[in-house]
């Protein structure tokens, strides 16, 4: 009887007693640092910068410059460049702008295409257009995604000899009596010619001074002079004096080389 009462006692205990069971899941934990990286490299983009520029370069003038691409891991670029225009392209370029969709007509060739390990330091030459500012960004294309730079300036300075006037010859007409032009403006280191077309000789002299003393002029004959010295020439024809001409010489333009036409036939 008290086996039967143990045996009930023990069985009430059981049954009123419930157990919740929690399976155990497998759970990865996250790398160290927190942030997985999603999609290995194909997700990471390069940074990308201008290294110092100079202020101002001459029209013309070779210079070299510099770009530096960084990234958080190795890259691969299959084009990197510094594209330029003396014509701004202004905004933010997001990653869809190619090269076509910039607007700049002229890029630097040396890593146009290929395969380039990134980080890495790049230069290349340029060479300055005309104009007055050059405008310019740094680019770099990984995995199809386009990087750029924001839009930098460079002053353009002119190149003194592309702006000298380059020497010329003049004609002057003796005709009619007259000398045609009457007046003539011309630059030092110009040579003006005088050819006679009357049936009658003439000669060309100056005024005052003797830097223009031709000689007799024949008809079909001319007479050439190099002015090297800026001024005003009043000159006269000495068999004819009421023909009278002027030649104003200019300093702007000057060059060290001179081209005359001797005397003879026209």
């Amino acid at each position: 009887m008290k086996l039967l009462t143990l045996f009930l006692l023990l069985f009430a205990v059981c049954g009123c007693t419930s157990y919740n069971v929690v399976p155990i899941q497998n759970q990865t934990p996250p790398p160290s640092g927190g942030t997985p990286i999603i999609g290995g490299n194909e997700s990471v983009l390069p940074t990308i910068s201008l290294v110092t520029l100079p202020a101002s370069v001459q029209e013309g003038q070779t210079f070299t410059v510099q770009w530096n691409v960084d990234s958080t891991m190795p890259l691969t670029a299959t084009h990197t460049a510094v594209h330029y225009d003396v014509v701004s392209h202004p905004g933010t370029f997001g990653l869809d702008i190619t090269p076509a969709k910039s607007g700049y007509p002229s890029f630097t060739q040396k890593y146009a295409s290929g395969e380039f390990a990134l980080p890495g330091m790049f230069s290349a030459d340029i060479v300055v257009p005309s104009g007055s500012i050059l405008y310019l960004r740094a680019h770099v294309i990984v995995n199809g995604n386009n990087v750029w730079t924001d839009e930098k300036t460079i002053m353009i300075t002119s190149n003194p000899s592309s702006t000298i006037k380059a020497i010329e010859t003049f004609n002057v007409t003796i005709a009619n009596y007259q000398f045609s032009p009457s007046i003539l403006n011309i630059q030092v280191g110009d040579t003006v010619q005088w050819y006679n077309m009357d049936s009658v000789t003439h000669d060309v002299i100056s005024d005052t001074g003797s830097e223009l003393s031709s000689g007799p002029i024949a008809t079909g004959i001319s007479y050439s002079h190099t002015f090297n010295s800026a001024g005003t020439y009043a000159y006269h024809c000495g068999i004819h004096p009421s023909m009278k001409g002027t030649v104003v010489v200019g300093a702007v333009g000057l060059v060290n080389m001179s081209v005359s036409t001797g005397g003879g036939g026209y």
